[in-house]
């Protein structure tokens, strides 16, 4: 998830009236709504990977404090004036995983609202296949690199 929210108005900041999906990460899924008033609002987010049934409840976002935290980055989101910023991550999931978040907004009159996500993880890197392979063992030089004949050290 990134951190350090700013709040402030760019020129080149989102203005998110929809739930925004966060960039990928290995194992955890984040984002956020900025929401126009309902400020005594709570947003439950559960989560599923794509194709299974069963909903899996996750933590509520939570209400950023409005305003410019000090050592905060370039702006990302802009909140208007009488709009809330909900911010939150589902952690610890299936790293190379598609997944459905569904944020439901339940304001203080008994209000509900649904919206849906889909955002994935990434996937564990793996190493390029027919990689050129070197075998080093230590050593004062030479050696071709091979299993054979491994390079015997590397000059500093």
């Amino acid at each position: 998830m990134r951190t350090g929210w700013l709040l402030l108005v760019a020129a080149h900041a989102l203005l998110a009236a929809e739930p925004v999906a966060e960039l990928p990460v290995w194992r955890c899924l984040g984002c956020y709504w900025v929401v126009d008033g309902h400020e005594r609002a709570t947003i439950d987010l559960a989560y599923r990977p794509v194709g299974q049934a069963a909903w899996r409840q996750g933590p509520p976002l939570f209400k950023v404090e409005p305003g410019v935290k000090p050592g905060d980055h370039e702006p990302t989101v802009v909140v208007p004036a009488g709009a809330t910023l909900w911010a939150g991550s589902v952690v610890d999931v299936a790293p190379g995983t598609t997944y459905e978040l569904r944020l439901t907004m339940r304001d203080a009159d008994g209000a509900e609202t649904e919206r849906l996500l889909t955002a994935s993880t990434l996937a564990e890197p793996e190493a390029p296949a027919n990689q050129r392979v070197r075998h080093v063992v230590p050593g004062g030089g030479g050696g071709a690199g091979t299993a054979t004949d491994p390079l015997r050290g590397l000059a500093a």
